[in-house]
C-alpha cells in the first residue's frame, strides 16, 4: 500500500512538472541511477503454504535496484541493472518461519519513451534477467539460477541533467522446484532517480 501511494505521488509530481519544462529530452548520454520499492511474489507453492491451517505467507518485501545505461536518442536507451527482489516468507503459528524464497540478479533491457509534454514521457521496458534464487523449507536449502524475460512500464520525467521514474516491472522466472519447473512471477513497484553525464 505504501509503495503504491509513493507511486501515485510520483505520477502527480511528474505531471505538474511537465508543464513547466521545455524541450528537455536528452540524447547521446550515459546515466547512472538507483531505486527502491516493493516486490510481490506469485507462485503455486506460496499459495499451497498459505492454504495450510495456521500458516501465513508474506509475499511482499522491500526491493532495490542500481542501474546504468546509455540513452542514444530521445526515445530509446539500453540499460543494465542489479536488482535485489527481497524474499517471500511462510510462517506457521507456534513454529515461526518455515519457508522462504529470495531472488536477485542482473538484467539488461531496452527502454522506449513516448513523450507526452515537456520532460514527461511514458516508458516501456523489455529485456531479460540472469537471476539467482535461494529457497528454504525447514532445514532444507536449495539454490537455482536462470535467465528469463522481464517487461514493464511507467512514467519518467527528465531534463538534461536528471531524471525520475515511477515504474512497474514484472519478472517471469522459470524455477526448478525439484520434480518439475514452476513459474514464479515477481511484480516490482518502484521509484527511481538518476543523473546523465
Amino acid at each position: 500500500m505504501f509503495a503504491r501511494m509513493l507511486f501515485t505521488g510520483a505520477l502527480l509530481f511528474s505531471a505538474t512538472q511537465a508543464h513547466a519544462a521545455g524541450d528537455t529530452a536528452p540524447s547521446d548520454k550515459f546515466y547512472l541511477g538507483g531505486g527502491a520499492g516493493q516486490a510481490v511474489y506469485h507462485s503455486d507453492t506460496l499459495d499451497d503454504i498459505d492454504d495450510i491451517e495456521g500458516a501465513n505467507v508474506d509475499e511482499r518485501d522491500a526491493a532495490y535496484t542500481l542501474f546504468g545505461g546509455y540513452r542514444f536518442n530521445p526515445n530509446f536507451s539500453m540499460e543494465v541493472a542489479y536488482v535485489n527482489l527481497g524474499e517471500a516468507t511462510g510462517k506457521v503459528s507456534g513454529v515461526g518461519q518455515v519457508a522462504s524464497f529470495e531472488v536477485d540478479g542482473v538484467s539488461a533491457s531496452l527502454l522506449g519513451r513516448l513523450p507526452i509534454d515537456g520532460g514527461l514521457s511514458v516508458i516501456g521496458r523489455i529485456g531479460a534477467i540472469k537471476w539467482d534464487s535461494e529457497a528454504k523449507l525447514l532445514n532444507d536449502k536449495e539454490k537455482d539460477n536462470g535467465t528469463d524475460p522481464i517487461f514493464g512500464g511507467g512514467l519518467e520525467y527528465s531534463n538534461q541533467s536528471l531524471f525520475a521514474r515511477a515504474e512497474y516491472t514484472r519478472y517471469m522466472l522459470d524455477v526448478d522446484s525439484g520434480s518439475s519447473d514452476e513459474d514464479v512471477d515477481i511484480d516490482l513497484w518502484s521509484l527511481s532517480a538518476g543523473m546523465y553525464f
